[in-house]
């Protein structure tokens, strides 16, 4: 998979015929990520609840709800290149050409987007009201994200820490034709 010096990096991901790789734009990626977090939290929510004693959560639902948080998008991209939200929005992750990432990229991925989360609970006097807290994590959270408006491959903070890039596949208007062709 040799890159010519004209040839876009998302390009040498293309492994369908017919269909044509680029940069995943911000909107195409806040929607897969809404569809995950979704995903996560039709799934997170009953756990905690199931979980509960006295109305009260419990270290196995806080546990359990970590492990499916964390876990959710290290598999679906170390192992399937992809998650539900990404794949319902035609994206995928990829690393050095090779789909997918493997779960240590994922795991590096994942780690540094939820630097923001992780912070903001670090410092947080546990008050509720630390504004200190509260600005870090939205500090934090442009450093990593922001990089995704201005990059030309459209890459975050966490793209670039674990060597990862989402690209989008889009049908070329060759294959959309000989698609809807019926068979002969």
């Amino acid at each position: 998979m040799s890159e010519t010096p004209d040839e876009a990096p998302h390009e040498a991901f293309a492994e369908v015929p017919g269909e044509r790789l680029r940069p995943s734009p911000p909107s195409l990626r806040a929607a897969g990520a809404i569809i995950d977090y979704m995903v996560v939290l039709m799934v997170v929510v009953p756990v905690l609840k199931l979980t509960a004693r006295s109305g009260e959560v419990t270290s196995l639902g806080t546990t359990l709800s970590i492990v499916l948080i964390a876990g959710y998008p290290i598999i679906g991209i170390g192992w399937f290149s992809t998650t539900l939200g990404k794949w319902v929005t035609r994206q995928s992750v990829s690393r050095n050409g090779k789909r997918p990432p493997g779960l240590l990229a994922a795991s590096a991925r994942y780690l540094v987007s939820a630097m923001p989360f992780f912070v903001s609970q670090a410092i947080d006097d546990g008050s509720g009201s630390s504004t200190f807290a509260a600005m870090a994590s939205i500090i934090l959270f442009g450093l990593v994200y922001l990089p995704i408006l201005f990059d030309p491959e459209r890459r975050g903070l966490h793209d670039r820490a674990a060597g990862t890039i989402v690209v989008t596949h889009l049908r070329t208007l060759a294959d959309r034709v000989e698609r809807s062709r019926p068979p002969v």
